[in-house]
């Protein structure tokens, strides 16, 4: 079977994975009459507040990726990261499993030289931090909630702790991962671990830069929670703030599963279950994260689609200065 059937084999299932999962997700929202018409509730006011929500929340992605690419000198301003940050995210919701990361990838190598190897390792280190650090705030959190408030969510605890600890057990197997770097591994785990390994140790030899990332996953976890709470708020239901940090922090998980266009469906029902073991009820959660969803893709595709214009435009007036020269 050649390339082009493969992706196209991988295009259809990721979609038909979607639809899978998306099904009884909006059944259970239909069945749920007043979830619904809460929609009729929702001002312009309020739709403004999460559409501002969402653009802030899509900042500090950008400035993460810019911050890492320091680590390889490469003289890149955050206005060009924040376009190749808005490629990256519209491309995720048509090309197969994550595509929009190569289409970065394709125009950094194009742009500023860099191999796609060191791109991947690059990307393994920074999936990795992200995911870290969102795991130590969803322990800290519960933690809060336990001492201060005395609340006590055994299920979340247990899962966030299950997670940290995975983490952990990782870091500490990638450091034995270098023994093997140098080989040629066709198993596709042992070549990501490589990567990761790789990513990492260009992180560990420049502490400022993951101190400067973790900070700003720090912010981009409460910039989606905030957008994530407005979403409840406008639909009145009742959810503390603290409980979807919990939620969020967690659903950063989700990105490893990324098997759908954009994560749809995943991220959904993550957030449905997990604000369900806080009291809140399935319906109500899932249209909370659908309304989510839906703020989310027009800022996604609004700046995805102004950065490719912009990146085309770009390209012909270079390839214009090319030919007068010739």
């Amino acid at each position: 079977m050649d390339r082009k059937n493969k992706q196209i084999i991988f295009l259809v299932l990721k979609y038909f994975l979607s639809i899978t999962i998306l099904v009884p997700i909006i059944y259970l929202i239909l069945k749920n009459k007043e979830t619904i018409l809460s929609l009729k509730d929702i001002n312009i006011f309020g739709v403004l507040l999460l559409l501002l929500s969402s653009i802030l929340a899509y900042l500090p992605t950008s400035l993460e990726f810019n911050i890492s690419l320091k680590l390889f000198n490469i003289p890149i301003s955050y206005i060009e990261s924040f376009k190749l940050s808005s490629l990256n995210s519209m491309y995720n919701y048509f090309i197969p499993i994550r595509g929009g990361s190569f289409a970065r990838a394709y125009l950094l190598k194009k742009r500023y030289g860099l191999d796609y190897s060191k791109y991947l390792s690059l990307l393994g280190g920074l999936y990795f931090i992200g995911i870290f650090v969102s795991s130590l705030i969803a322990l800290l959190t519960l933690n809060i909630l336990l001492l201060f408030l005395h609340m006590w969510y055994c299920k979340l605890y247990f899962l966030s702790l299950f997670l940290f600890l995975t983490l952990i057990v990782l870091f500490f197997l990638l450091n034995k991962i270098k023994t093997i770097q140098s080989q040629n591994h066709r198993n596709k785990v042992i070549k990501a671990l490589i990567k990761i390994y790789v990513g990492l140790s260009l992180f560990k030899k420049n502490p400022k830069v993951i101190v400067k990332i973790s900070l700003v996953q720090i912010i981009l976890v409460l910039f989606l929670t905030l957008r994530l709470y407005i979403s409840f708020i406008l639909l009145d239901i009742s959810v503390s703030f603290i409980h979807l940090l919990v939620v969020q922090s967690l659903v950063t998980f989700s990105t490893i599963l990324s098997i759908t266009p954009g994560n749809i469906g995943i991220r959904e029902g993550i957030v449905g279950l997990l604000s369900n073991l806080f009291g809140i009820s399935l319906p109500g959660a899932f249209m909370a994260a659908a309304l989510d969803r839906v703020v989310s893709m027009c800022v996604v595709f609004l700046f995805g689609f102004i950065s490719h214009l912009n990146i085309l435009h770009q390209d012909q007036k270079e390839h214009n200065m090319k030919f007068t020269k010739h």
